[in-house]
């Protein structure tokens, strides 16, 4: 069974509370509300994607984008296609 993504949101905030705020995983999935093992793959992919924080204006730009359900989206899909 396929898993749900996050929203944006939820990746952010535990991007945040892990590189500005120096939080642990446990910690994160609490104020999330996710399971821990949750917390941690997100956080293992922003280390192998060598993310950062603050995110770059780039990334933001990006993450809106492509964020399921806005009008970018389709633009994005195209592009992709071609």
């Amino acid at each position: 069974m396929a898993s749900l993504r996050l929203p944006m949101r939820t990746i952010r905030e535990i991007l945040r509370l892990r590189f500005d705020r120096r939080a642990s995983i446990r910690e994160i999935a609490l104020s999330c509300k996710l399971a821990a093992s949750t917390v941690g793959d997100y956080v293992a992919r922003a280390t192998v994607a060598k993310l950062s924080w603050p995110l770059t204006a780039e990334l933001e730009r990006v993450a809106r984008m492509v964020r399921p359900g806005t009008a970018g989206r389709k633009g994005v899909e195209d592009a992709m296609t071609r």
